[in-house]
């Protein structure tokens, strides 16, 4: 899944500059961070995350913060 997810990325933003993996402290699910560094225009920084989805957050009710295909 994760490589699917990685692939659709790069089809619409292009090669990323950095991956960060975020250890939540609770020991639950990683979360990683997909950094594009002058997109949409330089100066600008688009962040993209996986993992998100995975955790189950009591303010998530009705939906999670990320889309899967």
């Amino acid at each position: 899944m994760a490589e699917l997810y990685m692939n659709k990325l790069e089809g619409i933003f292009g090669q990323k500059d950095v991956i960060r993996k975020v250890e939540p402290s609770d020991g639950s699910t990683p979360i990683h961070v997909f950094f594009y560094y002058d997109l949409p225009e330089e100066g600008m920084l688009t962040a993209v995350t996986y993992g998100l989805s995975d955790g189950e957050f009591i303010g998530w009710k009705n939906a999670k913060p990320e889309l899967r295909e």
